[in-house]
């Protein structure tokens, strides 16, 4: 199954339309449904959820698509492979053209909820960030995360910019106590940050994130060499059920993965 050659398709259109339409069309942030998460789905979303519709019905009909807005899109009657999208992650950020949006999709196989290859594209820059089993790459060239070990020494990043989830921050040891840099407002971009050093980790400890929120990222990180756990340290496994929610670490090093951990009283 060529899903690198899929994925570059849907990454290069919606990395063409989607700035286009939010530039263009009044229309890109209406509200077309509000979700269980009070998120919006807007058309801009919808759109590049059409867009990935299109290419991966090309592939066969093995395929499972559940992507973030409206569930899913393709069903097989005997699926090998399930595809997870958020098609714009970010679209807050997005729809004001600023930094912080990307596309993210991942191919899992459904034996084991295996993740195979993934695909991260940043919808202000054009930077694409790719994976399979073998490699993990920023524009066609290999990448590998930093070497930091403590968190005294990190530029952690996690998502609280929520006004529901800010004030966390303040009440938790592993971060506002010891870290040294501290990003509240990150996302999937911030992930795959990890694969190329940037950042040296991302983590969410207390809600959780869906699959489809964070697969792309820890699997590009983890590809390219980065650490991704669950919220206790053991191995992370992704549940079958797309709208299970996981906590996880992704991190630089083991060191600082157990150096997170060294206060959790979760």
């Amino acid at each position: 199954m060529n899903f690198k050659e899929c994925f570059y398709n849907i990454a290069t259109q919606c990395l063409k339309e989607i700035p286009e339409f939010i530039r263009n069309s009044a229309d890109a942030s209406k509200i077309q449904n509000i979700k269980a998460d009070n998120d919006p789905t807007t058309l801009a979303d919808i759109l590049a959820e059409n867009i990935a519709y299109n290419q991966l019905k090309k592939l066969g009909d093995n395929i499972d698509f559940f992507s973030e807005e409206r569930g899913y899109l393709l069903k097989s009657n005997h699926p090998q492979y399930l595809i997870q999208m958020d098609p714009i992650d970010g679209t807050f950020m997005a729809l004001r053209q600023l930094p912080g949006a990307c596309m993210a999709i991942t191919a899992f196989l459904i034996e084991g909820m295996k993740p195979i290859e993934a695909l991260v594209a940043d919808y202000y820059n054009g930077d694409i960030y790719w994976a399979n089993q073998m490699q993990s790459c920023l524009n066609d060239k290999k990448i590998s995360p930093s070497k930091c070990t403590k968190l005294e020494q990190a530029f952690v990043s996690t998502c609280y910019g929520k006004r529901s989830r800010f004030s966390k921050i303040l009440e938790d040891p592993r971060l506002a106590n010891r870290t040294f840099w501290i990003s509240t407002n990150g996302g999937i971009l911030d992930m795959v940050r990890v694969a190329t050093g940037q950042v040296d980790a991302y983590l969410d400890l207390m809600l959780g994130y869906k699959p489809y929120d964070f697969s792309a990222g820890a699997f590009i990180a983890q590809q390219a060499g980065a650490i991704v756990t669950d919220g206790e340290g053991n191995t992370l496994t992704y549940p079958s059920d797309p709208n299970v929610r996981c906590k996880f670490i992704i991190a630089s090093t083991r060191e600082l993965v157990d150096d997170i951990l060294l206060y959790n009283d979760n």
